[in-house]
């Protein structure tokens, strides 16, 4: 009775493993998700469909950005016949670093702490008629 137990244990902790485990990823996978890139990376992946994911530094002030570009979840399945789970990525380029924001009206990164809208500036004053 009790080896029957044993083995219906190990039997169960042998599936456990192998449906939680994740498998390894072909050579030519850079990354999986954004958490297996560097601090001030995360994992791209083009709009191509054999799209290759890899990691890339996130973005810096005045790079280039998309507002409200968010990180996707999809599965990629490539010629050879591996099929890829991906989460936590973004498609073409990373988002602004952690500080900094996307502009919706440049669409470039910016610090929010040191950035002045000169048209908020202007616009406050306009309505102040005591200019001269």
């Amino acid at each position: 009775m009790v080896d029957r137990l044993v083995m219906t244990l190990a039997a169960l902790v042998a599936v456990l493993t192998f449906v939680v485990s994740k498998p390894t990823p072909p050579p030519y996978i850079e990354c999986t998700d954004s958490s297996e890139c560097g601090k001030d990376e995360c994992c791209t992946i083009g709009l191509g469909r054999f799209t290759i994911p890899v990691c890339r530094r996130l973005l810096d002030i005045e790079d280039q950005c998309r507002p409200e570009h968010e990180a996707v979840s999809t599965n990629v399945v490539y010629p050879d016949g591996n099929a890829i789970n991906l989460t936590n990525v973004y498609y073409n380029f990373c988002p602004c670093q952690s500080h900094l924001s996307c502009s919706t009206s440049t669409g470039t990164c910016f610090d929010p702490v040191y950035h002045v809208d000169l048209n908020d500036i202007y616009d406050d004053n306009a309505d102040n008629d005591s200019w001269s």
